[in-house]
């Protein structure tokens, strides 16, 4: 075992080390990948979790955009049970489930949405079918579903969907339904059963509502398995990219704060972009946003927003590590790809010089290209814990791991190069 780690250990700076692992099991390139994985990972997501209060705090415009939230005149809000509750301020003992704020109105630019419904709440939507023959022939979904004629529905297929954060009429649809569900058309067993349930009369409707899209209008059902519901117009339309804004989103400067979760972007004084999504997790008690403790007070609101913030991010901070775990893991082909590359140039060299470090096999050679890698991997992930504090997180991820690959590059090259002009200066 002392070996191994001797061999481990020196690997990283040593090219007499990395050489022995030619003749070793093969299960220590698994080992070298692996650590890869881990350690930049670590690197990674520590240097995040760290740089994100800095961020935070050379974001003064953005500080200064919750306090539309935290002081407003109309209504207040809670966290309590990880949810999100808010009350009129008229009406301090009943919860309202509505859409209370969506404006763009700060003067800092921030847009700022406070939206207490569920988040399988049902919205306005507009589907739109095309004609296979014609593309200037389109029909919203209920034209498309009002068309009788199966030979001329069959020319329609689905091309897009519009959401909106409107909550759904309901009236309309239930009628169609009424009109679709009849004995021998699928579904209508278990759409009729709906009536007989305990469920609540929105309840009702919101079934229906689900089963109506299933069978009638498949096309439109969700990731979730239901008829557009407010997730995903939310969903779509703050990840919605837009490549001629400054850092690619349509938005970019927004605090969207729903039932059970906090997704908001900012930009810092140094023009750092940051983005994240949250929920109420961490909140282990009961957290008010407007106490009169705070309110008079601007360093005691500041702090208070604060540690909203920084409260809702912390319920991301621990999956930081397995985020880039899963992005370091699909630059995995192209890193084999590369060291095997590295291997073959070792081999041919080895070949040239008669050279037998690597035992003469391009296996053997793979397995020092291997052994090269944890050195390139230590500073790489030094270098990406340091980016992560001066620049956006993605820009960040792959300039390390760019960092990785020229490392790695670097160390074999000279490892190669010098072995060979060493084997030949012998061999004269």
């Amino acid at each position: 075992m002392l070996n191994w780690l001797k061999f481990i250990s020196g690997s990283i700076v040593l090219d007499r080390d990395a050489k022995e692992a030619a003749q070793r099991k093969f299960w220590n390139v698994i080992f070298f990948l692996f650590m890869a994985l881990i350690i930049m990972s670590f690197f990674f997501a520590t240097g995040y979790n760290f740089a994100i209060q800095t961020h935070y705090d050379n974001s003064k415009d953005y500080q200064q955009a919750y306090e539309q939230i935290f002081n407003n005149n109309e209504f207040s809000c809670e966290i309590n049970s990880k949810k999100l509750t808010c009350y009129l301020k008229d009406d301090p003992t009943t919860p309202v489930k509505t859409l209370l704020l969506d404006t763009t109105g700060t003067e800092n630019g921030y847009e700022v949405i406070v939206d207490t419904r569920e988040k399988d709440s049902h919205i306005e939507f507009t589907a739109t079918y095309v004609n296979k023959n014609d593309k200037n022939d389109k029909k919203t979904h209920l034209e498309y579903f009002a068309i009788k004629e199966a030979e001329v529905k069959k020319n329609y297929v689905f091309d897009s969907i519009e959401y909106t954060n409107v909550s759904l009429n309901y009236d309309p649809y239930i009628s169609l339904a009424d009109e679709y569900f009849v004995a021998g058309v699928e579904g209508t067993t278990e759409y009729l059963a709906i009536d007989k349930t305990t469920l609540t009369t929105e309840e009702v409707k919101k079934a229906q509502m689900n089963l109506f899209v299933k069978y009638a209008l498949p096309e439109i059902v969700n990731d979730y398995g239901t008829a557009p519901v407010l997730n995903a117009y939310y969903a779509f339309e703050f990840l919605k990219t837009n490549q001629k804004k400054e850092f690619g989103y349509e938005h970019d400067r927004f605090i969207l704060l729903l039932e059970e979760s906090l997704t908001t972007a900012f930009v810092t004084e140094d023009d750092i972009f940051v983005f994240f999504e949250g929920t109420y997790r961490k909140f282990e008690a009961k957290f008010d946003f407007s106490p009169a403790s705070v309110l008079n007070s601007k360093s005691k609101l500041k702090t208070h927003i604060e540690t909203f913030v920084m409260t809702a991010y912390d319920d991301i901070g621990g999956t930081q590590t397995l985020n880039y775990i899963i992005n370091i893991f699909r630059y995995m082909p192209f890193i084999l790809l590369i060291m095997a590359a590295l291997a073959l140039f070792m081999f041919l060299l080895t070949r040239l010089s008669n050279d037998d470090y690597a035992e003469n096999k391009f296996g053997g050679c793979f397995k020092i290209v291997a052994a090269c890698s944890l050195g390139a991997t230590l500073l790489t992930g030094i270098v990406g814990f340091i980016l992560t504090f001066f620049m956006n997180q993605s820009i960040a991820f792959v300039i390390s791991m760019s960092t990785f690959v020229s490392l790695l590059i670097l160390r074999v090259l000279l490892l190669s190069i010098i072995s060979f002009f060493r084997k030949r200066k012998e061999n004269k």
